[in-house]
């Protein structure tokens, strides 16, 4: 028996079995992402909907209007405008939660 013949036709065998089963788990997605997407996507969710309502109780108070709160916003021009920012960043964090 020549060295290294011992083995020799089991090791064939062995890697067309494991180039078989490469090939059968390459066709087919590795790692479900579908309940860590689910997951993940519901923080920038909420995030976005409490910055969209937080822009528009500023741009509220910015405003002067009747039924938001008093504060040292009630009235400022500037408050509006962050407001406003505040209410179109959350709609495109939110947007870009609902993306797949």
């Amino acid at each position: 028996m020549v060295r290294g013949e011992e083995g020799r036709g089991c090791g064939a065998a062995r890697s067309r079995l494991r180039r078989a089963e490469y090939c059968a788990s390459a066709s087919g997605p590795q790692v479900v992402f579908d309940e860590y997407d689910r997951r993940v996507r519901v923080l920038p969710l909420v995030l976005g909907l409490i910055l969209v309502l937080g822009g528009a109780v500023w741009m509220a108070q910015g405003l002067n209007l009747p039924f938001a709160p008093r504060s040292f916003m009630t009235a400022n021009r500037t408050w509006i405008l962050l407001g406003a920012i505040a209410v179109v960043g959350g709609c495109a964090l939110v947007a870009w939660s609902r993306q797949r």
